[in-house]
């Protein structure tokens, strides 16, 4: 949600000026996107048996700060161009939350054992 408020917010109107700049941004993300597509498809399960450690929250946070799909949904799904963008943020994060607590029932319901 950070990453996806600074880009919106900062580079949206420098992209809304620059349309070269935008489209050039658009390529390399969807070649940064094939490039680890394919590093996923040779060696994704040999790295994570490899290096079979915990990740920790910080390495979380970072991979999420540099995830270019936050680029997308902020130059492309959540409208802060619009009118009051905040509607569109909210609903956004209504819908992130609604999501994160069904995977949270997938995940613990299983461990919670009622008798």
């Amino acid at each position: 949600m950070i990453a996806i408020l600074v880009i919106g917010l900062v580079l949206r109107p420098i992209l809304t000026s620059h349309p070269a700049i935008a489209l050039t941004l658009r390529l390399l993300i969807g070649l940064y996107l094939l490039w680890l597509a394919i590093c996923l498809w040779r060696r994704g399960t040999a790295v994570i048996a490899q290096h079979g450690r915990l990740i920790t929250l910080r390495e979380v946070f970072v991979t999420t700060l540099l995830n270019p799909k936050a680029i997308i949904f902020a130059l492309n799904v959540i409208p802060f161009a619009a009118p009051r963008p905040w509607l569109y943020f909210a609903g956004f994060l209504g819908l992130l939350s609604a999501v994160a607590a069904f995977a949270l029932v997938l995940v613990a319901g299983p461990l919670i054992h009622l008798h």
